[in-house]
């Protein structure tokens, strides 16, 4: 069978004019390696194999990183990665600044070119024109990575958590992520070694948080930016950026407010581009203002900036004087949304979130959010979902915190991420017990439950934390429970853990017995997920003495479930089985037949793992029953899934291998409908297992790789460690 490789090397190959022969003399690999590479007789090359390749075929950057990426059976592999942000159209000046920083490299040492300088100067937008102007010398990838060093100390990136972004971004799986600083740091040179690569790392707080990131390379180029000094970043060019010349100041103002809207007021512009402080974030503003504002002429607006407005909070008075200008001139239906989207606590906002923050209907809130884009007071990076420059964010922070709606604008945003978290939970699991929460003022429900909370998590976590800050215990461990699915099936372990952590703390000042059992269990759960057994029995059975203290027997037949499943981590099985039979019990007392067949297939799942395969087979049969004896079969998939693999791992046990390989498959397309991709590895595993008993090894060689993947990209390193000793063993 020819790999993805062989077929993308043989149509480069071809599309290049060349015979294979011709391609061994340019690359010095053999005709016979390429000849086994392009009719599958030969494995997928090493990297270098590979490169040698592609430099050979004089292939496009994104060519060479299709070719690339082929070689490896990681779809996440680097190869021709570009994550730079697009460069401006309007980009005006820096020429000298661009002809030093393009003298870059003698090929001995790795290049560093560091620009700092102040907040709103471009240093940004300098580095990422540069980037795309040396994109092509950096073919296996180019990285971008926001430090976010402009926040206070405790918001800036933690150099630890920075290498591990871009260690994913080279392809490296979170199993072979090392813990420590040191260690993370040396991964990251020695994946670097043989590649070219261009690294942007933006925003940063000092060299401390930068030398940690540097590649080792001298075929790779890091280019820093910082708003405080870096002279102290050994190895480094470093250039510090003032503000522009006024003549190339004019020329920004001139090219982005309109050659016809300046001809012949260069004194009035020169003046105005001053008052702007020369500074290319507040020029750009102004320009625009301008160019909105066709009766208006160059001195209009210089004498409206001279007359001095309200100052940003850094004490710059030309970038002051632009934001202020921009937001006297809103309408005030604008200015009031703009101050209210200072209040957001997360990275990004859509339509509905920012309708519930100013109490409007979605489709004329989307018409001011564009206004505000229009204004250049806010951005638009994504479709549908707009964020504000740091700057601009300040401002508008500013601006927030004496709006008199300031309270009630924040208690409607967390009600409008409750809501719409609990709407989109309710479609992904509609027959789970709901939590009690008052009806929805506003909103509805997203098309795309798992979609909506894939765009959200950033600003469901930031919300979470604000009320829990803010002391709204109600609303962070309702949030908590409606996040739950999400978090399981995504196998989002720690952010699980977060929010159950701040739910617990609130459920205890609500002091409601139910809803601290439930915050408990759901800890204790996210605890067992994460190996930490002994702080998941605590909690589970704190859950438990309070649902038996309150004669709550729903919630004590939850409990009892899932200390069964967390005594099976633990690798008591029979502990595992007797929890389970409890939970049974009580859902039959509760006559929840849902539930009833969901804790059949438990009993049956432990007597399988103690080897009592008879009574498994008859209780997962059982439940397999009641499972297909419901009408609304969607709002019982999850449970079939885990029905279904239960069956699969009798049958395989007892060495039924076919019922087994056509257990899996059904289960496993139950998770994939669901996104349960947790889940989606384990039956992966065993569906492996069970093709392998069946003697076919290709089959079950792809079912593990696939399941090694996902437990990779879930952190899963046991559950990994053991899917590559089958691989090995296979490969002997």
């Amino acid at each position: 069978m020819i790999g993805r490789f062989g077929l993308a090397l043989r149509q480069a190959r071809t599309l290049a004019g060349l015979t294979q022969e011709q391609l061994a003399d340019r690359s010095g690999v053999g005709v016979r390696t390429i000849g086994g590479l392009e009719t599958g007789s030969r494995g997928d090359p090493r990297p270098s194999t590979a490169r040698r390749l592609a430099d050979a075929l004089g292939l496009d950057p994104q060519a060479r990183g299709r070719l690339l990426a082929a070689a490896v059976d990681d779809p996440v592999s680097l190869a021709g990665r570009d994550d730079l942000p697009g460069d401006l159209a309007d980009f005006t000046g820096r020429s000298a600044e661009i002809d030093r920083l393009l003298a870059v490299g003698d090929g001995r040492a790795v290049v560093i070119e560091a620009i700092d300088g102040m907040a709103g100067v471009g240093k940004t937008t300098l580095a990422v024109h540069l980037a795309h102007r040396l994109a092509d010398r950096y073919p296996d990838g180019r990285l971008f990575l926001d430090l976010h060093g402009h926040a206070s100390a405790e918001q800036a990136t933690d150099p630890a958590v920075a290498l591990e972004v871009l260690l994913r971004a080279l392809g490296v799986p979170g199993d072979r992520i090392p813990a420590g600083l040191a260690e993370r740091s040396a991964l990251w040179r020695a994946e670097l070694a043989e590649r070219k690569v261009l690294v942007l790392l933006d925003n940063a707080a000092s060299a401390t948080q930068i030398r940690p990131l540097l590649p080792g390379s001298p075929d790779c180029l890091a280019l820093v930016t910082s708003r405080g000094s870096l002279a102290d970043l050994d190895g480094a060019q470093v250039l510090s950026l003032d503000v522009l010349p006024e003549a190339e100041a004019i020329a920004l103002f001139a090219g982005i407010a309109g050659a016809e809207r300046v001809a012949g007021q260069r004194e009035s512009v020169a003046e105005l581009v001053r008052l702007c402080g020369l500074l290319p974030l507040a020029i750009r503003i102004a320009a625009a203002r301008l160019r909105s504002r066709p009766v208006w002429t160059v001195a209009h607006l210089a004498g409206r900036l001279r007359d001095g407005l309200t100052e940003l909070s850094t004490g710059d008075r030309g970038v002051a004087a632009a934001f202020s200008l921009s937001y006297q001139h809103l309408t005030p239906e604008q200015q009031r949304l703009f101050r209210l989207l200072g209040l957001h606590p997360g990275p990004d906002i859509d339509p509905h979130a920012a309708a519930a923050l100013a109490c409007r209907a979605s489709h004329a809130t989307e018409r001011l959010l564009e206004d505000l884009v229009d204004a250049h007071l806010l951005q638009q990076h994504v479709s549908g979902r707009y964020r504000f420059h740091d700057l601009v964010r300040s401002y508008a922070a500013t601006a927030a915190a004496t709006d008199p709606d300031r309270a009630a604008a924040l208690t409607r945003l967390v009600e409008h991420y409750l809501h719409t978290a609990h709407a989109a939970d309710r479609l992904l699991e509609p027959h789970r017990e709901p939590f009690p929460l008052e009806p929805a003022t506003t909103g509805r429900p997203p098309t795309d439950p798992a979609a909506w909370f894939d765009a959200e998590q950033a600003n469901l976590a930031a919300i979470h934390h604000l009320a829990s800050a803010q002391g709204r215990h109600t609303q962070v461990w309702q949030l908590a429970c409606a996040l739950d699915v999400f978090h399981r099936r995504r196998g989002r372990l720690h952010g699980a853990l977060t929010v159950w952590e701040a739910g617990l703390t609130a459920a205890e000042a609500l002091d409601e017995p139910a809803a601290r059992s439930r915050a408990h269990r759901l800890l204790g759960h996210a605890h067992a997920r994460l190996g930490r057994h002994e702080q998941a029995v605590r909690h589970l059975h704190q859950a438990l003495e309070l649902a038996e203290h309150t004669g709550d027997l729903l919630a004590q037949a939850h409990t009892q479930h899932t200390l069964a499943w967390a005594s099976e981590r633990q690798g008591n099985n029979q502990l595992a089985l007797d929890h389970a039979t409890e939970a049974l019990h009580l859902y039959q007392k509760l006559a929840l037949t849902r539930r009833e067949a969901q804790a059949l297939n438990a009993v049956g799942w432990y007597h399988a793992l103690l080897g009592e395969y008879e009574q498994a087979r008859a209780h997962c049969e059982t439940a397999l029953t009641l499972h297909r004896g419901h009408q609304d079969g969607a709002a019982t998939l999850d449970a079939l899934g885990y029905t279904l693999d239960s069956l699969g791992y009798i049958a395989h046990h007892t060495g039924r291998h076919t019922d087994a390989r056509d257990y899996y498959q059904q289960a496993l397309t139950v998770f994939r409908d669901l996104g349960n991709t947790y889940e989606e590895a384990n039956t992966l595993a065993k569906l492996a297992a069970a093709q392998h008993s069946l003697g076919a090894p290709e089959q079950a060689g792809d079912c593990w790789r696939q399941a090694l993947r996902l437990y990779r990209q879930q952190g899963r390193r046991p559950d990994a460690d053991r899917i590559r000793h089958h691989l090995a063993a296979l490969a002997k």
